[in-house]
């Protein structure tokens, strides 16, 4: 199953934000997609700020993905005490990257680079002149899904023998090689398939293994419920969240967030 929490749902908001939280509590062990707004760290700013109103832009873009970020970590934190895992994907040359705030998420969670580019996956350009080149996009998803990181890592250009001319990523084409391709689609679920097999059977191996504890899957083999606690995981989210106080789903997460309407 796969759910899309789109730009429609605004997670600069409270609502939206404790939205993206329900949906990360009611599917423990998912894989959490992410690809925020990344306008901030386009390499043309270097161009677009000395123009008129173009410091005050950037600093907009880069307000809203605080925002973002604020909401993000919350819903990351609790896909990963639920057994699931991360995927970030951003362009490689993103300067945001590089920003404080990502990196300190990165070291916090674990994420490992998978660099690849979109013509390996059959990124195009779809009008004008160069309709139909190849556009190189050079991409990142950064993981902590060993399956993931394995599948996309170093699926770069094949080559000039393959493709001996690129297409500029500009204009139109900009916003739509945004979009993944089907090949990369698939490949995306090929490769949470393989890691879920191999949690299932991980699991299955230490069921009647008392004690012992897998990181994959994060269960402990032997492990029985005791007799009238039927009070889940995610049930108990809401009294251990980051900040280490107390909270509920649907009071405390919009206060941990700190948004604003």
């Amino acid at each position: 199953m796969c759910i899309r929490y789109r730009e429609d749902c605004d997670l600069t908001t409270p609502g939206g934000a404790n939205k993206a939280l329900s949906i990360a509590c009611e599917n423990p062990g998912a894989l959490l997609l992410t690809s925020l707004p990344c306008t901030a760290g386009c390499p043309y700013w270097n161009l677009n700020i000395h123009r008129p109103g173009g410091k005050a832009r950037l600093r907009e873009h880069k307000r809203q993905l605080r925002l973002m970020l604020e909401a993000w970590r919350p819903v990351a934190w609790t896909v990963r005490e639920l057994g699931g895992r991360i995927a970030w994907e951003w362009p490689r040359d993103s300067a945001l990257w590089r920003s404080a705030e990502i990196q300190q998420i990165l070291q916090e969670y674990g994420l490992e680079h998978a660099r690849f580019d979109g013509c390996s996956y059959g990124v195009k350009c779809q009008v004008g002149r160069h309709k139909g080149l190849p556009i190189h996009k050079p991409w990142s998803i950064v993981t902590d899904c060993p399956a993931l990181w394995r599948r996309f890592s170093g699926k770069c250009c094949p080559g000039p023998s393959v493709h001996p001319y690129h297409a500029p990523c500009a204009g139109s084409d900009t916003a739509a090689s945004g979009y993944y391709t089907r090949r990369m689609a698939v490949d995306i679920h090929k490769s949470w398939m393989e890691h879920c097999t191999q949690r299932r059977e991980c699991a299955s191996a230490l069921s009647y293994s008392a004690g012992e504890f897998c990181g994959e899957c994060g269960t402990r083999g032997g492990a029985e419920p005791r007799a009238g606690d039927d009070t889940t995981k995610a049930d108990k989210l809401g009294a251990t969240h980051p900040s280490g106080e107390g909270r509920s789903l649907d009071d405390g997460c919009a206060a941990e967030l700190r948004l604003s309407a």
